[in-house]
């Protein structure tokens, strides 16, 4: 379906969404000649942008996005782009967030340029879960989208963590502050180098004694990163937690099958016994 909408240049078509074109919603935005309609709660409730410009402050002001003819319109974004972000508002799964790096990558761009901060914090959950992204690169993605520092915490401290230091191209994508800062802390935690270039942290060294060296030099507060990651990153994810389950449920089984074993033994153990014994009773044999 399509819907005809009068500009400055004349009347042009917009193409309806065919998944996000939803007849009940209350918000019409529009990218690139596709028309999305959609609920404006989780727009005004997410995003103090979206929120100001669906909420004027003046009672006369005029609310743009209440209909076709005036849709809110999004300069330099993609219908597909858009769709991935709404995704995260009409999953169908709930709790189940299942997409690709790129998706990932670009759900997190628009809602830094956005200002949607909760689902900028799904986006970093979910990508520090790939493993086929690795850490400078991470790195990188996190400053380009000024994920929260604490984020970045871990990432530095593996980097310090590690016998071999900073190549050059590592250098290169995460940038000549975060390269110093590494190298400003591997110099601070780690031993003298050994033959090799390598350089171990020294012995009874904890991550938390990393985690402040790195905290000091940014300017968190000591403990920040540590109590940030268990507020907000789950120390299980729900897939570890279905086979924590199982786990559980195949151990209970399995002892259960062990007391059911024993028992069958001692029974046998006992028939046994019975069996030997000497029959006790009045000898009715004539002499």
């Amino acid at each position: 379906m399509a819907s005809q909408v009068k500009g400055k240049d004349g009347v042009f078509v917009l193409e309806h969404h065919p998944k996000y074109y939803i007849d009940a919603a209350d918000l019409h935005i529009v990218t690139n000649k596709t028309l999305f309609r959609v609920h404006g709660y989780f727009f005004s409730r997410e995003s103090p942008l979206f929120n100001k410009k669906l909420n004027p402050a003046s009672p006369g002001d005029v609310r743009q996005g209440t209909n076709d003819s005036d849709p809110i319109v999004l300069e330099d974004v993609k219908p597909e782009e858009f769709e991935k972000l709404l995704w995260v508002f009409y999953n169908p799964k709930y709790s189940l967030y299942e997409a690709s790096v790129d998706d990932w990558n670009c759900i997190l761009n628009l809602a830094d340029r956005w200002d949607f901060n909760e689902v900028k914090e799904l986006a970093v959950r979910e990508l520090q879960k790939k493993r086929e992204l690795d850490i400078v690169t991470k790195m990188a993605l996190y400053q380009k989208y000024k994920v929260d520092q604490r984020h970045l915490v871990p990432l530095y401290a593996a980097l310090c963590k590690r016998d071999i230091p900073l190549t050059l191209e590592e250098a290169k994508v995460i940038g000549l502050e975060a390269s110093i800062l590494v190298n400003n802390s591997r110099e601070r935690l780690r031993a003298k180098p050994s033959d090799g270039g390598r350089s171990p942290l020294p012995d009874g060294m904890e991550e938390a004694d990393v985690f402040h060296t790195l905290e000091a030099q940014i300017g968190l507060q000591e403990g920040a990163t540590a109590k940030f990651m268990a507020e907000n990153m789950p120390s299980a994810s729900l897939e570890s937690r279905t086979w924590l389950v199982f786990g559980l449920s195949l151990l209970t089984f399995l002892l259960l099958l062990l007391s059911l074993f024993a028992v069958a033994i001692d029974l046998k153990r006992i028939r046994r016994l019975n069996g030997s014994k000497p029959k006790i009773g009045l000898n009715t044999n004539p002499k």
